[in-house]
């Protein structure tokens, strides 16, 4: 289960997603508002066109999210109206998209993982819903494997990694079996994948006697700065 808010789903399209020469998109807002997606920003078709889109989202067979707009607002006029005045669609404006991003007619398809940045994830999106002021994403692979029950059941801010196997750093770890917790619980975690060995540096591990290991790390804009009161330190 991820639950991406408005502001986060804002960063990704505007800094990763659509951030490239001839973007149709740009100057993107997401928020989520009534149980709906908002999509707010400027399309690109020979001129910078003002745009605003109410979309209820749902997922394809192959495991697409798909937006699709129940109202769509173009210099603030009734967009659908419009198109249909001029015979066109999404699917004919929006052009040179990239990997992960499709349209069909005035849908937008998006491929959950394919849009993010690197490290690859791979995965198959089972259902996706608003829930208050977040979008949710479920991913299930259909094997019905049984949710994940951390070893410390009294961590709030946690990843827990069970099986597979893992590589950090010098660390290679078989049959993974490893908890991640934020040594400052009171805000959330914040994980940088390409800083995470300075957070590692920064706070400290401990074998269990099931021989998992369990990791107390810093959030990344903590690394560097002195402990706050209350935070979980090395004894």
């Amino acid at each position: 289960h991820i639950g991406v808010d408005g502001q986060s789903l804002t960063d990704l399209l505007n800094r990763y997603v659509f951030n490239y020469s001839g973007s149709p998109l740009k100057n993107l807002t997401a928020s989520i508002a009534g149980g709906h997606l908002v999509l707010e920003g400027t399309m690109h078709k020979v001129i910078d066109i003002p745009f605003r889109m109410i979309a209820g989202v749902s997922t394809t067979k192959d495991g697409w999210m798909r937006i699709h707009p129940t109202k769509i607002e173009i210099c603030n006029l009734n967009g659908e109206g419009l198109m249909k005045a001029f015979g066109i669609t999404l699917q004919k404006v929006l052009t040179k998209l990239p990997p992960g991003v499709r349209v069909e007619k005035n849908d937008m398809l998006l491929d959950p993982l394919a849009i993010l940045p690197p490290p690859k994830i791979e995965g198959h999106l089972g259902a996706v819903s608003i829930e208050g002021d977040e979008l949710v994403q479920i991913f299930d692979d259909g094997r019905g494997i049984p949710p994940l029950q951390p070893p410390d059941t009294a961590a709030k801010n946690f990843m827990y990694f069970q099986h597979g196997t893992l590589r950090i750093g010098k660390l290679f770890m078989v049959s993974a079996d490893m908890l991640v917790i934020d040594t400052d619980p009171r805000d959330p975690f914040d994980f940088y994948i390409d800083h995470y060995n300075q957070q590692l540096v920064a706070g400290y591990d401990r074998n269990r006697t099931d021989y998992g290991l369990t990791v107390y790390m810093r959030d990344a804009s903590d690394v560097g700065k002195p402990p706050r009161p209350g935070e979980r330190l090395a004894p």
